[in-house]
């Protein structure tokens, strides 16, 4: 189960990947992509420190919609979005989201408005209010 707290996402202790149920929406006659919400693990730097001095395992999430042809596609692409995020939170090209061995997942998209992203495979989200949200914690 997914708790929030504070407009973030609190990471269940072991998250897995879940199937995720999308729903094919017509535009204009065509079939439109599927929807897949795609969440993922990261510290911040406050968190990193206080994790490494007392031993904790606090993380932070965030969610995103990504329209893609596949789950797997989805995926994919939500791995480049955590990837670039955590560069530009930690102002480090050189640091890889993926090294750090930090949870993701696919949710279930059920179809109840949410505020979050939505993106296309292969485009970025607007990152600002991410990181706004995190500037108060360096």
């Amino acid at each position: 189960m997914l708790h929030v707290a504070f407009g973030l996402f609190m990471l269940p202790k072991a998250a897995a990947i879940l199937p995720c149920l999308s729903k094919t929406h017509r535009r204009h006659g065509r079939p439109s992509m599927p929807e897949f919400i795609y969440c993922f693990g990261y510290e911040t730097p406050r968190q990193a420190r206080n994790n490494d001095r007392h031993g904790w395992d606090d993380e932070n999430s965030h969610g995103l919609t990504i329209r893609a042809e596949s789950e797997e596609g989805a995926m994919r692409w939500g791995r480049e979005v955590a990837e670039r995020f955590i560069q530009l939170l930690l102002r480090d090209e050189s640091i890889s989201w993926k090294a750090l061995g930090f949870a993701d997942w696919i949710e279930v998209a059920g179809g109840e408005s949410r505020d979050m992203p939505v993106v296309q495979d292969g485009e970025y989200p607007d990152y600002a209010p991410w990181l706004r949200e995190q500037a108060d914690d360096a």
